[in-house]
């Protein structure tokens, strides 16, 4: 097992985001995450990613207690994360922007720019390595994003809504553009995301939180049809039409 996540609590004053949460992530593997606004999704990343301590549970990445450790000591040990709205640095050119993820691993920056560059190549973006990620559509800005946590050398990439505010042709294109890393590199995902058309064709397995509680895990096939996840989340003609 890559990553084991076990019976995560995270509070913020009385609300509880997360109630005893399990994710499990095999090596290569792609989970979805999935449930309303307020479920807790994105919460769990950030506890998994060091960026809040849960009260409760134990995570461990590859036979390592993980669990509070700093953001930057996470990716040193193999995960790397997106975010809901990209994080861009204006002022440097998209090279630039994933040469700082290339950085968590090296101190010397010819060796951060050959991996920027390299990994541009890889997502595409080679041939506008010196533009600007502000002069760029979202898309292109999203897939920069994804290249600077590619950058990190990670075995896991945690995606937070790389769908969202995509075209439908623009969404399958990242899509794509996932199973592709995902075969050549065998790097796992857990993607968290809203469009079922983007995350239920990519993942392997899902789950679905509600309330801050897992509530199904399974295949896509089998958690569109679980009346707990429709009752809460996907409603009825998302079922029907399945």
């Amino acid at each position: 097992m890559l990553l084991e996540a076990k019976r995560i609590v995270k509070r913020f004053g009385g609300l509880v985001a997360n109630d005893g949460v399990d994710l499990s992530v095999d090596e290569g593997e792609i989970i979805g995450l999935i449930g309303p606004n307020g479920a807790g999704k994105t919460t769990l990343f950030n506890c998994i990613t060091g960026f809040l301590r849960p009260e409760a549970g134990t995570i461990v990445f590859d036979g390592t207690d993980i669990t509070g450790w700093p953001p930057h000591r996470v990716t040193r040990r193999g995960i790397a994360r997106t975010f809901q709205l990209v994080r861009n640095m204006d002022g440097l050119t998209i090279e630039e922007n994933v040469m700082i993820g290339a950085l968590a691993r090296t101190n010397h920056p010819d060796e951060a720019r050959r991996v920027a560059r390299s990994v541009l190549e890889l997502v595409g973006l080679d041939r506008a390595a010196h533009r600007y990620p502000g002069e760029m559509p979202l898309a292109v800005q999203k897939q920069m994003e994804l290249a600077r946590a590619l950058a990190t050398r990670p075995r896991l990439v945690m995606l937070d809504e790389v769908a969202s505010g995509l075209s439908p042709e623009e969404m399958e294109e990242f899509a794509e553009l996932v199973r592709r890393i995902h075969q050549e590199r065998r790097v796992a995902f857990v993607v968290i995301e809203h469009v079922m058309e983007f995350v239920l064709p990519l993942s392997h397995r899902v789950l679905v939180l509600s309330g801050g509680k897992p509530i199904a895990e399974g295949t896509p096939e089998e958690v569109t049809r679980n009346p707990a996840v429709i009752e809460a989340y996907l409603g009825e003609s998302h079922a029907a039409s399945r």
